[in-house]
C-alpha cells in the first residue's frame, strides 16, 4: 500500500501520542510504585512503633511470631489436657467406690464458691441469691453440677489411692521451684505468696499431678488384643 503525506502525518501523530501515552504510564506507575513503598515503609515504622507500645518486642514481625507461637502453645495445651481428661475419665469409671453424700455436698458448695470468686460476685448476696442471679434453684444447680462434683471427687480419691500406694513425694526444690512460678506469675515476692497459701494443700496438689502424670505415662491408646486361642485349646476345653 502506497504511503501518501497524509497517510505518513497520522501515522506519526498516532506513534508520537502512543509514545507520550507510554511515558505518562511509565511515568505514573513508577510514581505508584515510589509512593506504595513509602507507605508500606511508613506502616512498617507505624506497626514496629505498635509492637513496642504494646509488647517488649522491636518490630511487628517478632511480636506475630511470639503471638503465633503463643496460640500453637496454647492449642497443644488443649489438646494435652483434653487427652488427659479422657484418661482420667476412663480411669474413674473403672473405679468402685462408694462416694458419702455429705462429701458431693462439700463438692457443691465448693464449686459454688469458686464461682463466686471467679466471678467477682458480692459474698454480702445469700446462697438463694447467688443461685437465682444463675437463673437457678437449689435442686436445679445440684442437679447439674452433681455429675461434674461426682468426677472432680472419684478423681481426688484416685489420685491419692495412687500417691499413697506409689509413695510419691516431691523432689528436693520442687516446692521452692512452684513458690517461685507462683510468684513470677503473681508478680509478688515468695515470702508474700507463703502468707497468702496452704502449704498443704499445695504439696498435696502437686503430688495429685504426678500421680495424674504417671497415668498418663503408663495409658495405652488402646485396650489390649485378646489373642485367638489355637484350635486344639479350644477343642480340649470343649471336651
Amino acid at each position: 500500500m502506497e504511503t501518501t503525506p497524509l497517510r505518513s502525518k497520522i501515522l506519526d501523530t498516532i506513534i508520537r501520542k502512543s509514545t507520550l501515552k507510554q511515558r505518562i504510564f511509565d511515568n505514573t506507575f513508577s510514581a505508584f510504585n515510589e509512593l506504595k513503598e513509602t507507605l508500606l515503609e511508613m506502616a512498617s515504622e507505624l506497626d514496629d512503633e505498635l509492637a513496642k507500645d504494646i509488647s517488649d518486642y522491636e518490630t511487628i514481625a517478632e511480636y506475630r511470631d511470639h503471638v503465633r507461637e503463643d496460640l500453637e502453645k496454647q492449642f497443644n495445651e488443649e489438646q494435652e489436657s483434653d487427652y488427659a481428661t479422657r484418661l482420667m475419665k476412663a480411669a474413674v469409671d473403672n473405679m468402685t467406690v462408694e462416694i458419702p453424700e455429705p462429701m458431693v455436698l462439700a463438692k457443691l458448695d465448693e464449686q459454688l464458691r469458686n464461682y463466686i470468686s471467679t466471678m467477682g460476685v458480692s459474698p454480702e448476696l445469700t446462697r438463694e441469691q447467688v443461685l437465682a442471679s444463675m437463673g437457678l434453684d437449689e435442686k436445679t444447680f445440684q442437679e447439674i453440677m452433681r455429675p461434674q462434683a461426682m468426677f472432680e471427687i472419684s478423681t481426688d480419691l484416685l489420685l491419692d489411692a495412687i500417691v499413697k500406694a506409689e509413695n510419691i513425694e516431691l523432689d528436693e526444690g520442687e516446692l521452692d521451684e512452684m513458690y517461685q512460678k507462683m510468684a513470677d506469675e503473681y508478680k509478688m515476692e515468695v515470702d508474700q505468696i507463703k502468707q497468702y497459701v496452704d502449704e498443704k494443700i499445695i504439696v498435696l496438689d502437686m503430688k495429685r499431678r504426678k500421680a495424674a502424670q504417671l497415668i498418663r505415662d503408663t495409658a495405652v491408646d488402646k485396650e489390649p488384643e485378646v489373642k485367638e486361642e489355637p484350635a486344639e485349646a479350644k477343642e480340649e476345653a470343649a471336651e
